[in-house]
């Protein structure tokens, strides 16, 4: 590395997504001159502040190897500390466990106009929250995510999702903002209830966990319930307006601010993704393609409309592009082409 900082190794250091060889190549930077390490103790710092614990960087040690190392050539060989236990934020691609992610809020406090992956894991919004200060947790196409918040809730993020806190939750309120998808597993506390807002929904915890989906495609806000009680309604409407969601209900808010309810749904279809999986019943192909395009960071374009409403069943477990893709094909006895990142699919006797 040069003087100057390579700020997305940096950025894949601290949030534990850099190689072997990245690490190394970051530490011997630092230890072998003093202004490094307080540059990267400054980082450090920066992303503690955010929320995420870090990369545990030593940055003492790093001065007495800089100091005891001046006058060494910097081909010497230097020892990496031991791996640290992931952080609080992980992130995962879908074949894959979860795996540290990049926080983009972090990376905006540190260097907004010199950081990449601040831009990357950034998306238009629909959902308003005050106008206070934010923290925002964002994953990509093909990234999830799982946060833990201060009062000890955890989320788990889909792909393409973003979750904003503000940054006095828990002081005088728990509530958060949703573009996405994610499943809450709440820390109930009766004097602040927990409330999650979504395109004009808003689904308050009654002692649960639960999955709320608000794409911004989407024709409705959907709640599903796993445990505990969910109450679902309007975000300007009164308490005594919300629906209550049990276990295994699910809840959905549609665009003219109607309630349904449905009983004994199969919560593992919707929750499937948490374990790698996508499930479809009878699911429309054009919405079928909507999810692998969030799910395998694709671009599906169907050459033939007539294949949009074409239902589809079927269970796509810890698979690649090309597989699911081929499954697909398979199934509608069509045909795929794909260049990189866009794929076209060919409806039946097509010659093109």
């Amino acid at each position: 590395m040069t003087d100057d900082i390579d700020w997305e190794i940096i950025d894949r250091y601290f949030s534990g997504g850099s190689t072997a060889e990245e690490a190394a190549r970051i530490e011997q930077w630092a230890e072998h001159d003093a202004s490094r390490a307080v540059q990267l103790a400054a980082v450090r710092r920066l992303w503690e502040e955010a929320g995420v614990v870090p990369q545990r960087f030593d940055a003492e040690a790093a001065l007495q190897n800089a100091r005891r190392l001046r006058e060494r050539p910097l081909e010497l060989h230097v020892s990496r500390q031991a791996r640290p236990p992931r952080p609080s934020l992980a992130l995962a691609r879908p074949a894959r466990r979860f795996r540290t992610m990049s926080f983009a809020a972090a990376a905006a406090l540190l260097l907004a106009a010199t950081l990449a992956i601040g831009a990357r894991l950034r998306y238009a919004t629909n959902v308003t929250a005050p106008a206070t200060s934010i923290r925002e947790y964002a994953t990509a196409r093909g990234q999830r995510a799982e946060v833990r918040l201060a009062d000890g809730t955890r989320v788990m993020l889909n792909v393409r999702s973003r979750l904003r806190v503000p940054v006095t939750f828990g002081s005088d309120g728990r509530d958060v903002y949703l573009e996405g998808e994610a499943f809450f597993e709440v820390a109930h506390d009766s004097k602040l209830p927990f409330r999650v807002h979504a395109t004009g929904a808003l689904a308050e915890d009654l002692g649960t966990a639960f999955l709320v989906r608000a794409y911004p495609e989407d024709s409705s806000a959907t709640v599903v319930v796993t445990q505990g009680r969910v109450a679902l309604r309007a975000s300007d409407e009164d308490a005594s307006r919300g629906v209550a969601l049990a276990p295994r209900q699910l809840g959905r808010f549609d665009r003219s601010r109607l309630v349904t309810v449905m009983s004994d749904v199969d919560v593992d279809r919707y929750l499937a993704w948490r374990d790698d999986r996508l499930v479809f019943h009878q699911t429309p192909l054009a919405q079928v393609a909507r999810e692998l395009e969030r799910w395998f960071d694709v671009d599906i374009t169907l050459a033939d409309s007539s294949l949009a409403a074409t239902p589809i069943t079927g269970t796509f477990a810890h698979q690649s592009p090309d597989a699911a893709l081929g499954d697909i094909a398979r199934l509608l006895d069509a045909r795929y082409v794909r260049q990189g990142t866009h794929v076209v699919l060919y409806p039946p006797g097509s010659t093109r």
